[in-house]
């Protein structure tokens, strides 16, 4: 597994070499060690905490939203030459007010982006119980090797 190939032979130990068992003595636990410790299982735990998050997202455009909206305006007029007994004025205006946003159907692609997050969180469980398993594997036959 390590260099690719099949061997025919190996080279033996040299006599008089002593190799001590590796601590602890139980596989279950190196196993165990594999699956928690392994960078690529905690990568994929991440994508598979990331395509959950998605989910959560892609199901939000259902909902409706409430925006805050504002605007400040400014307008000056001066005195018009041809009627000088008119004045000039200022005008300012400020308008706050809120925005409620309640969807009703986006045509499907808010439906659609939501199957597509979950299909892509189960493509990251299947990838993380993988690269799971692979840890595992790795870990094992180096010890019983």
């Amino acid at each position: 597994m390590l260099i690719g190939k099949e061997t025919d032979t190996l080279k033996k130990i040299k006599s008089g070499v002593e190799i001590s068992t590796p601590q602890p003595n139980d596989i279950g636990k190196w196993v165990e060690s594999a699956e928690k410790e392994n960078l690529g299982v905690q990568i994929g735990q991440a994508g598979l905490e990331m395509a959950n998050r998605e989910i959560d997202k892609q199901h939000a455009g259902h909902y409706p939203t409430l925006d805050l909206v504002a605007s400040r305006g400014a307008s000056s007029s001066g005195v018009n030459p041809s009627s000088p007994a008119l004045g000039g004025s200022d005008t300012n205006s400020t308008v706050v007010g809120l925005q409620l946003n309640i969807p009703l159907y986006a045509g499907g692609a808010v439906s659609s982006k939501s199957r597509e997050a979950v299909a892509l969180r189960e493509k990251a469980r299947a990838d993380l119980d993988n690269v799971r398993r692979n840890a595992a594997l790795g870990r094992a036959s180096r010890i019983s090797a």
